[in-house]
């Protein structure tokens, strides 16, 4: 059951990603010359660009957090995006986002499960997920979702988390790495892109447009990149130094109350996760 276990996940890590990473919890491709930000909102306009969303559209933002991506895609198409997150505590911190952002009257964030959508049909003209799909049990339910809520010839995109043909899961070595990531980031079911081409090709009136590999796009910097220690400002708490004085704050401010109880404990967890996601993107596993 994905539903508490994602649930339970976010209640607590959230305040970790936004302090470590952003508001916009996703990777990037990143060039020589380019800030980690920066590569961040270049990410998320090309994805606005490809669902060729214009002022005044109605656009849904499946599984979006605390809102980073729907802020920042919704100021640069001028459309108005709504937002749906399996968890509460996201949706008032992206609603608050929002409204620092001005965006009150074009743009919200609910509560609600991607493979039930609490919309009528046709309610979208576009739509896109970031990265969020990695948390679905049921690719297919959700792929019909998308179907049934965007009006006819709507277009959805988005990027997905996913193992590459090079992963062979009868190799322990790789499997442990997987299963790492996977427990890491609450991951139910580890998926192929195969699996989505599959999922889309199950939904008549669906079809798949145009796939790539993020990953192999030319780009200076290695998606993860962001995650390998190394003595800079946006860096250092990659390090061992780094994530050893992260470990020993959170426990800190877990004794004395002013950290939710587990914090420590996630902080393990979060750290062999970003070990694990490093390995499997160097390795070309994932």
């Amino acid at each position: 059951n994905y539903v508490p276990v994602t649930q339970a996940f976010y209640d607590i890590v959230t305040d970790f990603y936004q302090w470590g990473w952003g508001n916009s919890f996703h990777f990037a491709p990143r060039n020589n010359g380019e800030n980690f930000h920066a590569s961040i909102l270049r990410h998320e306009h090309w994805l606005a660009a490809r669902i060729e969303a214009r002022p005044g559209q109605e656009v849904c933002d499946l599984g979006c957090g605390v809102c980073g991506p729907l802020v920042s895609i919704a100021k640069f198409t001028r459309a108005n995006v709504t937002g749906i997150t399996i968890d509460e505590y996201q949706v008032d911190k992206g609603n608050a986002w929002i409204k620092r952002n001005g965006l009150s009257r074009s743009c919200k964030s609910i509560q609600g499960d991607f493979h039930d959508l609490p919309f009528a049909p046709n309610s979208f003209d576009s739509g896109y997920d970031m990265e969020a799909t990695a948390h679905s049990t049921e690719l297919a339910k959700f792929f019909s979702e998308v179907h049934r809520v965007l009006k006819k010839g709507g277009c959805f995109a988005g990027f997905a988390w996913v193992t590459t043909t090079k992963y062979n899961p009868k190799d322990q070595v790789e499997k442990k790495i997987i299963d790492g990531l996977a427990y890491g980031n609450a991951i139910s079911v580890v998926h192929s892109f195969e699996d989505y081409k599959k999922a889309i090709d199950s939904i008549p009136g669906l079809e798949l447009e145009e796939d790539y590999d993020a990953a192999k796009l030319g780009d200076d910097l290695p998606w993860y990149e962001p995650l390998l220690p190394k003595y800079t400002m946006d860096g250092v708490l990659a390090t061992r130094p780094g994530r050893l004085f992260t470990s020993n704050l959170t426990r800190a401010l877990e004794m004395i109350g002013m950290a939710p109880k587990g914090a420590y404990k996630t902080t393990q967890v979060l750290e062999e996760a970003a070990v694990c996601l490093v390995e499997a993107g160097k390795r070309e596993i994932y």
